[in-house]
């Protein structure tokens, strides 16, 4: 399953998207938040500068990734803080 399959991202939730410089999945994931971003829907792309598809492990023991971990961690608190604006007009 992919996101990117979704023929109709408009009226998503916002999304949050996490990628790792070093991931060969890091182009889909661009790919599908710029898809989201032309939908209208709100996207926080954050990068992982330097760092491969398993940083998520090792932000108890390295600066780098702990960071990155804790910059999703805002980006969740922040999501889930903030209102939400009311959808488009158009949108049933």
């Amino acid at each position: 399953i992919s996101p990117l399959l979704d023929p109709d991202p408009r009226g998503l939730p916002p999304a949050i998207i996490a990628t790792a410089e070093h991931d060969r999945l890091r182009p889909q994931a661009e790919q599908h938040a710029e898809r989201l971003q032309a939908a209208g829907v709100p996207v926080t792309l954050i990068t992982g500068t330097g760092l491969d598809h398993g940083y998520l492990g090792w932000g108890s023991f390295a600066r780098r990734p702990a960071r990155t971990v804790a910059a999703i961690g805002a980006a969740v608190r922040t999501a889930l803080t903030t209102t939400p604006p009311p959808p488009p007009l158009d949108h049933p």
